[in-house]
């Protein structure tokens, strides 16, 4: 999240408004006055208001607590008219961008605004003001260090900043500024407290909206407001988390699981992103419903087929190792538990977390349902050669790591070692005490008791069960993140064979451990998410050959680091296997031998949300869509283009979309959900397949959703919108070719070969970049034509309905390295440079730009 603290802002001189500094009692450096000026204008008069008693500052203004002319509170700010001319700022749009927000119960009131003087000495200063509702509280920074909250106070607070960022979401606004000090906190009367419905005493309400931008205000790394409040939840529940031993079950899963509405509010990927404060509220409200039914049994089963997209997002691990199909090839091989450590990379939604959670020992100990025997889940556990336990690297470090600024305590390599050993012996004792009271695993007393000696003397505190174990874990963690704990130099949490210990320990606690090898799930390790220094220091203890486990370790395509602090290298096939489940998929489904087992293994997915749904559909996803013999869609394109009928392609069949997914799995499940939406399930199972032009248009539509949201993404190293658009430019022109389809050589998915002798770190930043967000799909590594390493970039099929161009085509554009990054920089200059060198006269180049989209589906 690239938000920093409100401390870390500048000041601007009041005087000169040229000045700035850090902190208040510095000196102007142009003009030699104090910063800290607002108490001079203390009990002046403004326009008929009273300026009373200063507040605080920000950057532009100073507000005040003051008095209308009957002695009524308001809240005054004010800001220097030459401020404004100094960043050509327009106070009259500020204003009107103020009105249009109205009256909101989560959000201070504007009730007048104007231009007026105050003295400083004997100098006249002319300022605008803008008078608010005073709200009679503290500032959520300053709430945040007190005992009153819970999880109820944090499920009101998150209702009432998303209720306000709802309004002015409502009135096309960004706050652009929601940080901790821009929210106040406000005690309730008991009359105000009758009209609560979250149970909290406490009312927040969003003020100075000075900085305020309409939504289609283009900004490099955009600062929404929905990542602002993600940052606000997850201080929050630090702040909960200070009295946990008195928390009752249910208000602790729902503080553990915020963790994943944080994750989706920050989410770079705008596919997985919450995209609205509405969409956060009814997560939250969700969440906060399901722990009240919180359960010790749970029943595996989905209210819709086509429900949960991502598996962090499962409410059951049994609903999770229920749907779980291993018939891939490859996933059953990464299952497999050998020697060596696993990276396993692959785009968004081919299955890496859920083959991590089904590794996983808690997720194997759920039972189906309430009549399931323990037995059965017993015999299970004694047929497996390993035992996982897994931790989200996303929620557990990510949420904790804004982009632009490491919190200090990352800035350790102590710290972050020791925090990350926690992270498992947390998993750790959680599966135990799970298993221990389910009578799943036989653990004595004596044996727990042993165990938990052993981690008094790791945590520097007595334990004596594995409950308070687990709590005294939770409160060092806490205070490692609120920067009150330093682990000390002699603690076994701080060395490398800190695992390797907790391995034997476990195995002489617990008898059905032993001959099973244990393995570490590390789940989402990837950046931006998980910062390029922690990781670096992790990688000796992940990779470790010779500890006594092995890990598994998921990331997105070129999203992790493999140099460790100590410029130590660690390489595929010699420190670690690489499974690259996205090249897996790509390269396996022209074969046709490999075509029908991909077939066959996603139809067992469908078959199996089918049979847990109360909505059976009890159709396959074959069946549903229909059989569509694969088509030359390159040829068909280059004709229609010729006819001059382009716009006439119709996208159907099941294995079109088979095909289009690109081995994200999840975009197969969300299409074939919106398919179906609106068909009654007493239709089902259904006589023939779902009509071709519904199919094309659901197709047409959500490519078209998945291109444009990259323009979502912050601009690091490119524009993704732009790569993505252009590329299908490019693609159309070539499959215009006279040769196209006359190739000798098999059927190749469209991508791009950069020549990689001469790659620069620009150049393979981004790389990573395209890779990391989907543009393109990992296809791994090649030699080109000229005997030269090259790297392959699959372009997602996913997009290729949006234009006419096609996922099935014989074309590579090999680049050097230069052309890549010529491309990449300035896509649409590149593609005019190709085709003029083709002899493409420009008022032709742009005939064929303007045909790419369709008017209508």
């Amino acid at each position: 999240m690239p938000i920093e603290n409100p401390s870390e802002r500048d000041f601007a001189c009041f005087l000169c408004a040229k000045g700035k500094a850090k902190k208040l009692s510095d000196i102007c450096p142009v003009c030699n006055n104090p910063l800290n000026v607002g108490s001079v204008f203390e009990n002046q008069a403004l326009d008929g208001y009273f300026l009373k008693q200063f507040k605080g500052r920000g950057y532009y203004g100073a507000t005040y607590y003051g008095t209308n002319r009957i002695g009524k509170p308001v809240a005054i700010k004010i800001v220097p008219v030459k401020l404004y001319e100094q960043h050509e700022k327009s106070f009259s749009e500020e204003v009107t961008k103020y009105a249009r927000l109205g009256s909101h119960p989560n959000i201070a009131e504007l009730f007048d605004a104007g231009e007026g003087t105050v003295f400083y000495r004997d100098s006249k200063i002319p300022v605008y003001f803008v008078i608010m509702e005073w709200v009679e509280g503290v500032t959520l920074t300053e709430f945040c260090t007190t005992e009153n909250i819970n999880a109820n106070v944090v499920y009101g607070a998150i209702l009432d900043i998303a209720s306000g960022i709802q309004r002015f979401e409502q009135k096309n606004l960004w706050h652009n500024d929601l940080n901790s000090d821009n929210i106040l906190v406000k005690e309730l009367t008991p009359e105000e407290l009758q009209a609560r419905h979250s149970g909290s005493r406490f009312i927040l309400k969003i003020v100075d909206t000075g900085s305020a931008l309409f939504r289609q205000a283009f900004r490099t790394h955009a600062l929404n407001d929905l990542a602002f409040l993600a940052r606000h939840i997850d201080t929050l529940v630090l702040a909960a988390r200070k009295s946990s031993a008195s928390t009752p079950k249910e208000d602790l899963f729902f503080l553990d699981n915020l963790a994943k509405i944080v994750s989706r509010l920050s989410d770079e990927n705008p596919a997985r992103r919450l995209r609205s404060a509405e969409e956060t509220i009814s997560a939250l409200t969700q969440l906060r419903r399901q722990s009240y039914l919180l359960s010790e049994e749970t029943v595996a089963i989905l209210q819709y087929p086509f429900e949960y997209l991502n598996a962090n997002d499962f409410p059951s691990d049994a609903l999770i190792w229920r749907l779980f199909s291993n018939r891939f090839p490859w996933v059953r091989d990464t299952i497999m538990v050998a020697a060596q450590s696993t990276l396993i990379t692959g785009p968004r939604g081919s299955g890496k977390t859920m083959i991590l959670k089904c590794m996983r020992l808690k997720t194997r100990l759920a039972s189906f349902s309430p009549s399931e025997s323990n037995g059965t889940v017993s015999d299970q556990i004694d047929s497996d050669s390993f035992i996982g336990f897994f931790v989200s690297a996303r929620l557990e470090i990510g949420n904790h790591s804004p982009i632009t600024k490491l919190p200090p305590w990352m800035t350790k390599e102590e710290t972050v070692l020791y925090f990350f050993h926690l992270l498992y012996l947390y998993e750790i004792c959680d599966t135990l005490l799970y298993a221990k009271i389910k009578n799943l695993l036989v653990i004595s007393d004596i044996a727990e008791f042993d165990f938990c000696s052993f981690l008094s003397s790791s945590l520097g505190t007595r334990v004596d069960s594995l409950g308070s174990a687990m709590s005294a874990i939770k409160d060092i963690q806490s205070q490692i993140l609120l920067l009150q704990f330093d682990p000390q130099e002699s603690s076994p949490l701080l060395s490398a064979k800190f695992l390797s210990e907790i391995c034997a320990k476990l195995k002489a606690a617990v008898p059905a451990f032993l001959g099973k090898s244990i393995v570490f799930l590390l789940d989402d390790f990837s950046l931006p998410k998980v910062p390029s220094s922690v990781q670096k220091t992790l990688l000796p203890v992940i990779w470790n050959s010779g500890g006594g486990y092995t890990f598994r370790v998921t990331a997105h395509s070129e999203s992790t680091e493999f140099v460790d602090s100590r410029h130590n290298r660690y390489n595929a096939n010699r420190d670690f296997r690489e499974v690259n489940l996205g090249a897996e998929y790509v390269n396996s489904i022209d074969l046709e031998k490999k075509r029908t087992v991909i077939h066959e293994c996603i139809d067992d997915i469908f078959k199996k949300r089918f049979e847990v749904s109360r909505v059976p559909v009890a159709q396959t996803a074959q069946l549903l869509l229909g059989d569509r013999k694969r088509w030359d869609i390159a040829k068909d394109i280059r004709q229609r283009t010729l006819d001059g009928r382009i716009h006439g392609l119709r996208y159907y069949g099941w294995d079109t979309v088979v095909s289009l997914c690109s081995g994200d799995i999840s975009y197969l499940i969300d299409l074939i959900g919106k398919m179906i939406d609106g068909i009654d399930s007493s239709h089902f199972p259904l006589s023939k397949p779902i009509g071709i032009a519904k199919q094309n248009k659901v197709i047409r539509e959500y490519a078209r959703k998945e291109l444009y949201s990259l323009q979502d993404f912050s601009v690091q190293t490119c524009n993704l919108y732009e790569i993505a658009l252009h590329f299908g430019k490019m693609s159309l022109f070539k499959l215009q070719r006279d040769n196209v389809g006359s190739e000798k050589r098999p059927a190749e998915y469209l991508r791009l070969e950069i020549q990689w002798a001469n790659a620069t770190d620009e150049v393979r930043n981004a790389t990573a970049e395209l890779l990391r967000n989907g543009v393109f799909v990992d296809g791994g590594f090649s030699t080109s034509s000229q005997g030269i390493l090259a790297r392959r970039l699959i372009f997602r099929k996913q997009f290729t309905p949006a234009f006419p161009t096609t996922f099935r085509s014989r074309d590579t554009f090999p680049m050097s390295a230069r052309h890549f990054l010529d491309f990449v920089q300035n896509p649409p200059s590149f593609l005019r440079r190709m085709l003029s060198e083709a002899g493409i006269r420009p008022d032709q180049q742009q005939l064929t730009l303007d045909r790419l989209f369709e008017p209508s589906v």
